[in-house]
């Protein structure tokens, strides 16, 4: 199979990364509702690259591994930041 396809999971993934990181930086700058946004991104990119990873059977260890490490910073560093932001704003 070629290359390029088989990399389409893993580059879904990495923008589901951009989201969460482009999301934190957001939240420096205060800005919350573009910060939410990342969210919604990040979370159709999440779905997108498990769908297409099992539409074209390229499963592996590296994208596993790359999935949970953007599972982590978008759907858990970036909402606690986004509270803790709204909490020491109000």
């Amino acid at each position: 199979m070629n290359a390029v396809i088989r990399f389409i999971p893993n580059a879904l993934t990495l923008g589901n990364v951009a989201m969460g990181v482009l999301g934190i930086v957001l939240i420096a700058k205060e800005e919350m509702v573009l910060a939410i946004y990342c969210v919604a991104i990040a979370l159709v990119l999440d779905f997108l690259d498990g769908f297409v990873a099992r539409l074209l059977k390229v499963q592996g260890p590296l994208g596993a591994q790359l999935d949970s490490l953007a599972d982590m910073i978008t759907f858990g560093a970036l909402p606690a930041l986004i509270l803790f932001q709204m909490i020491s704003i109000s």
